[in-house]
C-alpha cells in the first residue's frame, strides 16, 4: 500500500524528465536502478554542508562521459 508513501519513480520516468530534484542520497542510489550516464548537468544546493562522500556519489555514475562535452556540476551555497 502506497497511500500517504512516496514511491521513488521507475527509471523510464526519471529518464523522460528534462529535470530531476531529489537529495543527495536518494542522488547516489540512481544507479541501483539502473540510471547511468544519462544527465548533462547536476546542480548540489547547499553544498556546503555535504560531506564529499555524498556529493560525489550523486554525480559521479550518473553524468555523461565525454571529453569533448564534459557534465556541468554546480556546488552551490554557504561554506
Amino acid at each position: 500500500d502506497t497511500e500517504g508513501a512516496f514511491v521513488v519513480p521507475d527509471s523510464t520516468a526519471i529518464k523522460q524528465k528534462r529535470v530531476v530534484a531529489m537529495t543527495l542520497s536518494s542522488g547516489g542510489k540512481l544507479p541501483n536502478f539502473g540510471i547511468v550516464g544519462h544527465f548533462t548537468h547536476v546542480f548540489i544546493d547547499e553544498a556546503g554542508h555535504a560531506i564529499e562522500p555524498d556529493a560525489l556519489s550523486c554525480f559521479a555514475d550518473v553524468t555523461q562521459k565525454s571529453a569533448s562535452n564534459p557534465p556541468v556540476v554546480v556546488l552551490a551555497g554557504d561554506p
